[in-house]
């Protein structure tokens, strides 16, 4: 999944407003059609505004044993097609391996502009465990929706600092971090590999079952 950073304007950075973007890079894959998916999340430069630009190519591959993860990688002659356009807009697919701005002819993937997010199924505050997302990060998330962008950012750093520190705790005591639910949550071929105990949360989830034991070993 995308991470979020927070992103500031020359002009913001005068006036103290920060924005959120999304940087990253996913992969969708399709063991039938041998076809997969390498999507750009673009990073911002510091100057300029945020634009939430997504850009990514389709193109034919051996989906088990492709572990390309740039697109500028991608061979020209295995591509197929290739996406453009903004995550919180329009979204496009332009056939062929040319470079969307040399092909006029692009056809709409979507629009997002006339969706409404759909409501978060979660587990009430009291079973969510310390280090879930929404409690972890509550303080942040509390500062952000205030305006209290300073405040955020500090927030934020204190976190980072804290796991860093775990970090360094776990390296002296010799121990290997190892996630919990995920053997691998971002594999090139865009397969979450869940763990015996991942598989046993998501069923538990599915039939509205939040009840978990606190993790013996945390990153933060």
């Amino acid at each position: 999944m995308p991470t979020l950073a927070y992103q500031a304007t020359f002009t913001d950075t005068l006036l103290g407003n920060l924005n959120v973007s999304v940087a990253d890079t996913c992969f969708v894959t399709c063991k039938k059609t041998g076809i997969k998916v390498i999507l750009h999340y673009v990073e911002e430069g510091w100057l300029g505004k945020t634009q939430n630009k997504v850009e990514g190519v389709v193109y034919k591959c051996d989906v088990d044993n492709d572990n390309t993860t740039r697109i500028k990688d991608v061979p020209e002659k295995a591509i197929i097609g290739r996406i453009e356009g903004a995550w919180h807009d329009k979204v496009y697919f332009t056939r062929g391996s040319a470079p969307a701005a040399k092909n006029p002819d692009k056809t709409l993937l979507i629009d997002v502009n006339p969706l409404f997010p759909v409501q978060k199924i979660v587990p009430p505050p009291e079973q969510q465990l310390p280090n879930e997302s929404r409690k972890f990060w509550n303080s942040v998330t509390e500062a952000i929706l205030s305006r209290q962008y300073s405040k955020a950012t500090t927030e934020k750093q204190e976190l980072e600092e804290r796991q860093r520190q775990k970090a360094a705790d776990r390296k002296a005591r010799n121990v290997e971090w190892s996630p919990r639910f995920f053997t691998g949550a971002t594999t090139p071929a865009g397969i979450p590999e869940l763990t015996d105990e991942g598989k046993k949360v998501l069923i538990g989830l599915q039939n509205g079952d939040y009840n978990l034991e606190e993790s013996k070993e945390t990153g933060a």
